[in-house]
């Protein structure tokens, strides 16, 4: 279902029409490949094992429902100047670190973006935004949550004051 190797550049979505539906696991493996350069090896693999299980409709709904986000991702400089009302699209994490997508860069590559990275320590939080390579996230073992849903920035902020 997945194809192993990454690429770079910007894979088109198909699209059913209302006279011709897809069934879900037809969408949800045409969407696997759409999704593929945004998530690890790893975690394509893991997925592929939970396609294969009791789950399996449940993670093909999760599949669709995120190709279905990062389709809306916005492009830069879309969200130039919202701070903290921007939206955030795509969370990765690994660890203490969470990254989180707003914007990407305009054009046929998918590994450049703009975000909120936060490392979350005990002693320490260190919050900023900046450019993201999604290729550097993927390959250095960070993990796409897929059960993550858009939200402002300033809601991602809340959940990590130290209280």
């Amino acid at each position: 279902m997945f194809k192993f190797h990454k690429t770079v550049d910007h894979v088109r979505r198909p699209s059913s029409t209302e006279f011709h539906p897809t069934p879900l696991a037809v969408r949800a493996a045409q969407d696997a490949l759409f999704i593929s350069p945004y998530i690890s090896n790893k975690q394509a693999k893991e997925i592929s094992v939970t396609l294969r299980g009791e789950n399996k409709a449940d993670m093909m709904k999760q599949i669709v429902s995120i190709a279905e986000v990062i389709e809306k991702i916005s492009i830069s400089p879309e969200q130039t100047g919202l701070n903290d009302q921007a939206t955030v699209f795509l969370h990765y994490k690994l660890n203490n670190w969470h990254w989180y997508i707003t914007e990407r860069v305009d054009g046929e590559r998918i590994d450049q973006a703009f975000g909120y990275v936060i490392l979350a320590t005990d002693r320490k939080r260190r919050l900023q935004f900046r450019n993201i390579s999604i290729m550097d996230l993927i390959s250095h073992g960070c993990e796409l949550d897929l059960t993550f849903i858009p939200q402002a920035v300033s809601t991602i902020k809340q959940s990590y004051i130290v209280h």
